[in-house]
């Protein structure tokens, strides 16, 4: 499985990366940002692991923002 963490602490992201990839998934990390949501639209994720609270815009509007545009991940 394809997975898009999106988590702004570095060291929260590493250890997501690193648990998920031991458990044989591959993961792209988006710290913040535009990225996170082209990254999560591209369609190239089988699920989104979304922080609740990102510097600019919460992963709740991120989710909600996918959704509406008819995109429906696991997130």
């Amino acid at each position: 499985m394809r997975v898009l963490a999106v988590e702004d602490d570095p060291a929260l992201a590493d250890l997501l990366r690193r648990r998920l990839w031991r458990e044989g998934h591959v993961v792209d990390v988006a710290p913040d940002g535009a990225p996170r949501l082209e990254r999560a639209e591209s369609g190239y994720y089988d699920a989104v692991i979304l922080d609740l609270m990102l510097p600019d815009i919460d992963g709740v509007m991120v989710a909600q923002r996918l959704r509406a545009e008819g995109i429906a991940r696991p997130s």
